[in-house]
């Protein structure tokens, strides 16, 4: 082979070795785009579907980039017992596994399902279009308000019988020990003040004429308004 020939191969090699190469490069570059672009745009969800890891999930970044009836989901998830209704607040010792800043985590994301609910609800009070209507979502609001009271005193008789039993047991000092510290007066106030700023002064207008239509309802109709009031602790 005479060396022009010689050199024209080389330059051929060349050129087919850098375009494989370029390709390659491609492919690789695609594959992990595509793998990016799958973990961005797939829908997140827990690990399972273990009341523990969907507790982790609800208190995760994750959580929030679900849409809305998808976050309802995972939350009617944590009482499936009562369908359609609010999950009730964490067993006892259930948030042990947690981090502090996961438990805070996981009560705002809740928080926030919680007001957009609240919000859908008020709205559609407040487009009905005659005072019939109105009374009658009063009613039925004040209805499931005294439904909750109910389950809340049913709560609260289990666990005064549950915490006898264990005072009975010598058992009260070793389960308060395992219990997570209860906020302080300070981090109530900073939770009471994150909560007012999170929220629209529309949103906060429409709650507050939206409450005292209800509390009006209530004293007319001679219903019960507003939460359980707490026991006075025994002397």
């Amino acid at each position: 082979m005479n060396p022009w020939k010689k050199k024209t191969e080389k330059k051929r090699l060349a050129k087919r070795t850098k375009i494989i190469l370029s390709v390659t490069a491609a492919l690789l570059t695609a594959g992990a785009l595509g793998t990016a672009a799958y973990d961005m745009f797939r829908t997140p969800r827990p690990k399972s579907e273990a009341r523990e890891d969907i507790m982790k999930f609800v208190a995760s970044a994750d959580f929030n980039r679900l849409s809305f009836a998808e976050r309802q989901k995972w939350l009617k998830k944590l009482r499936p017992e009562q369908r359609g209704k609010r999950p009730g607040p964490p067993k006892r010792g259930e948030m042990q596994t947690m981090s502090g800043e996961e438990r805070s985590a996981f009560r705002d994301n809740m928080r926030k399902v919680f007001e957009q609910e609240r919000n859908r609800h008020m709205k559609q009070y407040f487009a009905l279009q005659t005072q019939e209507e109105k009374n009658a979502f009063l009613d039925a609001e004040l209805a499931k308000m005294e439904e909750r009271r109910a389950e809340f005193e049913k709560r609260r008789t289990q666990m005064d019988a549950e915490r006898k039993k264990r005072q009975a047991g010598n058992q009260n000092g070793a389960a308060d020990a395992k219990r997570p510290p209860r906020l302080t007066e300070a981090q109530r106030t900073a939770q009471m003040k994150a909560r007012t700023e999170t929220t629209s002064p529309e949103s906060r207008a429409m709650r507050n004429q939206y409450m005292r239509e209800l509390q009006a309802r209530a004293k007319a109709t001679g219903k019960n308004f507003g939460p359980p009031r707490p026991r006075m602790a025994a002397r």
